[in-house]
C-alpha cells in the first residue's frame, strides 16, 4: 500500500517505547537496553526484547495503521464472523470500537472493499490469540457533540491487550503485520490471512482426518421446541429425520430442566435429565441410536446457575468483575478459564456426560457469554492473564479428554470461539444463531468457510406456510453454506416440504465427495460460489444474481438458488453440452443438447439444478 504508515508503542517495564514508521524505516531500532527488530519478508515481522535477554514485564502494545482513504463500499471488521454484517457500511466504522474478546474470539483481520466489492486493502495481526481493541482514530466523531470529522487518511489503532488485561512477563514479543492488496474478494484475503496464522502457530493445514460424522446433516430441538422436550417428541422427530436422510439428532438446552428460554430462571450446572420431561432419558437415546442415527447432547459445562445445587461448592471458581460474581445472560455464572481447578471441573463434566448417557457427541455452547472484562477474583489463582488463552487451554483439554474416551466423538463448536486456532479442538464450526434468517446464516457460514475444515449451518427454521419452491432455494443456500442442519418440528410438515427436503438430502449425499472440497466465491457480492475438483465443477447461484462464469470441464453442476429462471453464462470458449434439468424436488424435467457461447441464457428451474456433460 502506497503511503502506508505503521507506528508502534510498547509499554514494558514501566516505560513507553515509541517507534514511528516501522514499515519504511530501518530493520532495527535500539532504545537503550531494548531492541525492536524488523524483518521484511512477505510480511513485516516485528520482535521486541531486552538486549541482555532478560525477562520483561509487558503491559501492552498499541499499533497505529494509517493509509489513504478511498471510496469504501463495505468493511469487514476484525471479528468472528457472527456480527460482522452489522458493520458493513463504513459510516459505522467511524463511530465504533471493536473488541476481540473471549465473547467474540475471532481473527485480527480487517478488509476495506472498493465500489466493485474488491478489497483495496486488507491487513491484520498474525500472532498469539489475545484480547484486543480496534478503534478508528480518523475519520471519527468528536467526543463533545458526536459530529463526524472528515479526513483523507484512515487510521486504525490496535491495542493488544486492552484495558483490564496485561501481556505479562516474557522475554520477547514477536508478531507479524499482515497486508494484502491482490485478493479478488475479502473471503480470499481472509483465507490467505488464516493460512498465514496457521503457519505462525504451527497448526497443520489438516490437523487430523476429518471425522465422517461431521458431514452428517443434523436436526436440532432448539427452535422447534426450546425447553418443551419429551421422550416422544425426540423419537417422533428422529423417525421422520431418518426417512429424510438426516442422521444426527441434537438434544439442545432444556433437557436437564428449564432452559435459557425460561423467564423464571434455570438450573444450569445440574446437568441431569429432567424426570418431568423424560421417563427414561438413556432409553430414548438408545432408541434413536437403534434407528442408525447419532445423538448429540447440548451442554454449557462452564455454566452454573444461582439456582444450581452446585452453586455454593464452586462459587470460588466463578469469574468475578468488580469483586462480584459475573452473571452471564442474567441467568448463570461461569467458571474462570484461567484457573486450573475450574478447567479440570469443566473437562470432567463433559466426559461424565459422554459416559453416563452414551451419546455420540456434544454441542458445547455459551463460551461467548463470558463478557469482555477480565476476571478479578481473589478467591482463586490465575495461571494465565488472558481469558482467551485460558479458554483455548480448556478447549484443547476437553477435546483431548473426549477423544481419549471416544475416538470418533462429535463436538460442535460455535463460530464465536471456533477460530482458526480453536477449530482444531472440535469436529465442526457452526454459524451463530439465525432462526428464520437463511441469508444471515449464509453470510456467517461464508466467514467460517475461509478457514474451518467443516462448516455447519445454523439450524434452518421455517413454517408450514412456506412455498415448496422457496424451501428448495433455502436448501440450496444450506448446501452452499456447508452441512445442512434443521430445527423445525418435522412431524406434521406438508408432504411437499418433506419431498423437497428428502430430495435435496439425496443430492447432498450424492455430491458429498465434491462438497467436501474447498469452495470460494466467484464475485465480491458473494452471490456465486464454486467448487473446482478434478472430477467435476459445482456452481451455486444465490440471492439475485443471473450471471455465471464457467470454466470448461467435462462435468458441471449448477444449482439455482435464486428466483431467476434464466442464467446468463460467461465463458472464454464456446462449447456444446448435454444438459439435464431438475426441478425444485430434484426431479428430471428436461434433457437437451445446448451450444453455449459467451452470453448464452440457460433456463434452470427456480430451486432446481442442471447437470452439464461436455465430454471435454
Amino acid at each position: 500500500m502506497k503511503n502506508l504508515k505503521v507506528s508502534l508503542s510498547i509499554f514494558a517495564d514501566g516505560r513507553e517505547f515509541k517507534f514511528d514508521d516501522i514499515v519504511s524505516g530501518g530493520l532495527s531500532r535500539i532504545d537503550g537496553e531494548y531492541n525492536l527488530k524488523l524483518t521484511k519478508n512477505k510480511y513485516l515481522e516485528f520482535s521486541f526484547c531486552r538486549n541482555d535477554g532478560k525477562e520483561m514485564d509487558v503491559e501492552r502494545y498499541i499499533m497505529n495503521v494509517s493509509f489513504p482513504l478511498q471510496s469504501i463500499s463495505q468493511v469487514i471488521i476484525p471479528e468472528c464472523g457472527r456480527d460482522y454484517t452489522e458493520f458493513f457500511f463504513p459510516l459505522y466504522l467511524w463511530r465504533m470500537k471493536f473488541y476481540q474478546s473471549i465473547a467474540f474470539n475471532g481473527h485480527h483481520f480487517m478488509s476495506l472493499l472498493d465500489a466493485n466489492r474488491r478489497p483495496y486493502f486488507s491487513f491484520g495481526i498474525i500472532g498469539k490469540y489475545r484480547e484486543a481493541k480496534y478503534t478508528c482514530v480518523s475519520p471519527g466523531a468528536s467526543k463533545k457533540n458526536n459530529t463526524l470529522i472528515g479526513s483523507n487518511i484512515l487510521t486504525m489503532e490496535i491495542e493488544r491487550p486492552y484495558e483490564g488485561f496485561k501481556w505479562g512477563k516474557t522475554k520477547e514479543i514477536k508478531e507479524m503485520f499482515f497486508t494484502d492488496e491482490s485478493s479478488p474478494t475479502w473471503f480470499h484475503a481472509l483465507r490467505k490471512y488464516t493460512q498465514e496464522q496457521k503457519k505462525w502457530l504451527n497448526i497443520p493445514d489438516k490437523t487430523e482426518p476429518v471425522n465422517p460424522l461431521a458431514y452428517e446433516p443434523v436436526w436440532c430441538t432448539w427452535t422447534a421446541y426450546f425447553s418443551s422436550l419429551s421422550d416422544q417428541k425426540l423419537i417422533d422427530n428422529a423417525v421422520v429425520a431418518k426417512k429424510l436422510g438426516i442422521n444426527s439428532i441434537l438434544i439442545d438446552d432444556g433437557w436437564y430442566g428449564p432452559g435459557l428460554d425460561q423467564e423464571s430462571g434455570n438450573n444450569m450446572g445440574d446437568f441431569y435429565p429432567d424426570k418431568t420431561k423424560f421417563s427414561d432419558f438413556n432409553k430414548t437415546i438408545k432408541t434413536i441410536q437403534a434407528m442408525g442415527s447419532k445423538v448429540i447432547l447440548w451442554v454449557a459445562p462452564h455454566g452454573i446457575s444461582p439456582l444450581s445445587e452446585k452453586f455454593s461448592k464452586y462459587e470460588h471458581l466463578f469469574k468475578k468483575v468488580g469483586g462480584a460474581n459475573y452473571l452471564l445472560n442474567k441467568s448463570f455464572h461461569a467458571m474462570c478459564p484461567c484457573n486450573k481447578e475450574a478447567r479440570e471441573y469443566v473437562v470432567n463434566e463433559t466426559v461424565r456426560l459422554l459416559k453416563v448417557h452414551g451419546v455420540d457427541g456434544l454441542k458445547i455452547d455459551l463460551y461467548n457469554s463470558y463478557g469482555k472484562e477480565n476476571c478479578d477474583s481473589t478467591a482463586h489463582e490465575h495461571d494465565c492473564g488472558s481469558l482467551i488463552e485460558g479458554l483455548h487451554i480448556m478447549m484443547k483439554a476437553i477435546w483431548q479428554a473426549m477423544k481419549a474416551y471416544k475416538p470418533d466423538v462429535i463436538l460442535e463448536l460455535k463460530q464465536n470461539y471456533g477460530n482458526v486456532l480453536a477449530s482444531q479442538y472440535g469436529s465442526m464450526v457452526r454459524a451463530g444463531d439465525t432462526p428464520f434468517d437463511i441469508d444471515l446464516d449464509l453470510w456467517r457460514c461464508f466467514y467460517i468457510q475461509s478457514y474451518a475444515a467443516v462448516t455447519h449451518n445454523d439450524y434452518l427454521a421455517w413454517t408450514p406456510y412456506e412455498k415448496p419452491e422457496n424451501l428448495a432455494i433455502m436448501m440450496i443456500k444450506l448446501i452452499t453454506g456447508g452441512v445442512p442442519t434443521f430445527s423445525s418440528p418435522l412431524p406434521g410438515l406438508p408432504k411437499s416440504h418433506l419431498e423437497v427436503i428428502k430430495s435435496w438430502m439425496s443430492f447432498y449425499k450424492d455430491y458429498l465427495w465434491l462438497l467436501k472440497e474447498k469452495r470460494e466465491p466467484q464475485v465480491g457480492d458473494m452471490s456465486v460460489w464454486q467448487i473446482k475438483a478434478a472430477k467435476a465443477h459445482l456452481y451455486s447461484l444465490i440471492f439475485t444474481t443471473q450471471i455465471l462464469e464457467i470454466e470448461l470441464h467435462k462435468n458441471i453442476v449448477i444449482m439455482n438458488g435464486t428466483k431467476n429462471e434464466e442464467i446468463f453464462i460467461k465463458t472464454k470458449k464456446a462449447f456444446t453440452a448435454n444438459v439435464s434439468f431438475y426441478n425444485h424436488k430434484c426431479v428430471l424435467v428436461n434433457k437437451k443438447k445446448i451450444k453455449i457461447n459467451n452470453g448464452t441464457a440457460v433456463s434452470i428451474p427456480q430451486g432446481g439444478y442442471a447437470v452439464l456433460c461436455t465430454g471435454k
